[in-house]
């Protein structure tokens, strides 16, 4: 049995790293997954419909959840459709916030986001639910994606 130690040790080297997933439901669990976003401590990036979002989060915690992201220095980029609320709604490198607005989004009703090997997406219906997936090789991906509508967008 010993003999196919060596053997063993070598596959499980070159086996293919399988994406973890992580679902959670509700408000509460939403806020879970921001929480796990400063906990990563790695610049976040968001394409969403910001009136949806804002609907689910109030500005109390949109605030609260900026001011723990600057303390950790930890950079935001978003591509929305706009942004109502004025004390946020401009890319501002005091808050380490950069935004670009696109039109097209006003008819999503899901957030996209990415932060290091994690990407995942939101939805706001009746009952919100979220999806984190870590994937080095997806996140790029998104990455990629992002950047091309970020060439798109407005500044702000």
């Amino acid at each position: 049995m010993a003999e196919f130690i060596p053997e063993l040790e070598s596959i499980q080297k070159t086996s293919i790293t399988r994406p973890e997933v992580e679902i959670y439901i509700g408000t509460a669990g939403l806020k879970t997954i921001y929480d796990g976003m400063l906990a990563e401590g790695k610049d976040i990036y968001h394409i969403m419909n910001y009136d949806e979002y804002s609907k689910l989060f109030q500005l109390f915690f949109i605030k609260n959840f900026i001011k723990k992201r600057v303390d950790k220095g930890i950079w935001f980029r978003a591509i929305v459709n706009h942004i109502k609320d004025v004390d946020i709604e401009k890319s501002d490198p005091t808050t380490l916030r950069e935004i670009r607005n696109l039109q097209e989004l006003e008819n999503s009703k899901a957030t996209i986001f990415f932060y290091g090997d994690k990407c995942g997406f939101f939805t706001f219906e009746e009952t919100p639910m979220g999806v984190i997936i870590k994937n080095k090789m997806l996140a790029q991906s998104f990455k990629v994606v992002f950047e091309m509508m970020w060439k798109n967008g407005k500044k702000t």
